[in-house]
């Protein structure tokens, strides 16, 4: 294998090592305030918080110490066992942190072991930058140092968010009730949007390009009269939901999906005039008008269940987890299910051959959507208060 060729195997062990010493790094600063509650005496929150972040900043302080330490080692032994040896010393003392017991239960002895453990953190991180750069760079061809030792540095960054991460996700997962609301509100609503919003919005444009061979500029034309005639109805069907309940008219989107995407699909064949024995030719005189208006139903499915999401999602989960609780299963929805319908569609057409093929995906999980939230989800519309019992 070339040099140019081994080193991503370098730069991806050197930057997924990296990123797990980052997180690990900066988990203890994401809990700062869960923290400073457990291993702290109680009574005065400032002074625990600020001992916390005091013992947080020891962990700074301490790295230029490990970077002579273990740079020694990886100039005299290896850079790969000095890395090695960093990532294994701040995986234990992370662990350690995790098992540490708290002030009420050992007293004094909490802190101080924090403290330790701390410390050690910090020792292992300041020799893992070394070793990681040395060790890409000494790996990199010449002219492209620059350029591949650059992932080393964006794992720091990385391992910030992935600990955010992480804690938003366990506020969200950690109690059983709230897993099964995150679960339902995926399965039962944003799924079953997302997939409906990209039918609507871009699959519809690639379908008119693609398969029906209408022309660029005609394609453009018809899918944007049709979102600027069916854009007001967001908010037509967002104000409606506070009288007759949100989840009437998201569900009655899923079920038109799922009933009219087959017939409005065939119906666009008809009015192309796409001549199925000359695939790859554009079709003469398509009737524009209606195929403007079948492409405008599709995104007025899309403004039923996405113009009362917002306040739907908002009105499932409790205060103290509503801002993670309602993103993970709205980005998800939208990002996964949603995002995967332009490539599923392409997939199913050319594995089957059959033009209407692209369509099982967005059905199924509209249909899926359609069941799950009929059954499980219950309408808060009516009367719900945003802020729970004590919130401010």
């Amino acid at each position: 294998m070339s040099k140019e060729g081994n080193v991503w195997k370098v730069i991806f062990a050197s930057s997924a090592g990296t990123l797990i010493e980052w997180y690990d790094f900066y988990i203890f600063g994401s809990l700062a305030t869960i923290i400073s509650a457990q291993f702290f005496p109680k009574g005065n929150e400032t002074v625990a918080l600020l001992s916390t972040l005091a013992t947080f900043a020891t962990g700074f302080v301490v790295r230029p110490f490990g970077a002579l330490f273990f740079g020694r080692i990886g100039d005299v032994v290896g850079r790969k066992y000095a890395f090695l040896a960093t990532l294994l010393i701040m995986g234990a003392a992370t662990a350690s942190i995790g098992l540490l017991p708290s002030y009420s239960r050992i007293g004094i002895f909490a802190p101080l072991g924090l403290l330790l453990l701390r410390l050690v953190q910090g020792l292992a991180l300041g020799g893992e930058y070394g070793g990681a750069a040395t060790y890409v760079a000494e790996h990199a061809p010449d002219k492209k140092r620059g350029f591949y030792t650059s992932f080393i540095q964006t794992t720091a960054t990385l391992g910030l968010f992935v600990s955010i991460g992480v804690i938003l996700i366990y506020d969200s997962f950690a109690n059983p009730k709230n897993r099964r609301v995150v679960l339902i509100a995926l399965f039962g609503a944003t799924a079953g949007q997302g997939v409906v919003w990209y039918t609507g919005q871009f699959y519809a444009l690639y379908y008119l390009q693609t398969v029906l061979k209408i022309p660029f500029v005609t394609s453009n034309k018809i899918v944007a009269v049709a979102l600027l005639c069916a854009t007001p109805f967001f908010v037509v069907f967002g104000a409606l939901s506070d009288h007759i309940g949100r989840k009437k008219i998201i569900m009655t989107g899923f079920l038109l999906a799922v009933v009219f995407y087959y017939p409005i699909y065939r119906a666009m064949v008809v009015v192309s005039n796409w001549n199925p024995g000359f695939p790859n030719v554009a079709p003469v005189n398509p009737d524009v008008f209606t195929l403007t208006v079948l492409v405008f139903l599709q995104v007025f499915f899309v403004t039923m269940v996405y113009g009362p999401i917002a306040a739907f999602l908002v009105e499932l989960f409790p205060t103290k987890i509503r801002y993670t609780s309602m993103s993970v299963p709205y980005h998800i929805g939208n990002g996964v299910f949603g995002g995967l319908v332009p490539f599923m569609g392409t997939a199913l057409v050319a594995s089957t051959g059959s033009i209407y093929a692209g369509l099982i995906y967005p059905i199924t999980i509209a249909f899926i959507s359609l069941v799950v939230g009929t059954w499980l989800i219950t309408d808060k519309s009516h009367g719900a208060k945003l802020w729970d019992e004590g919130d401010a």
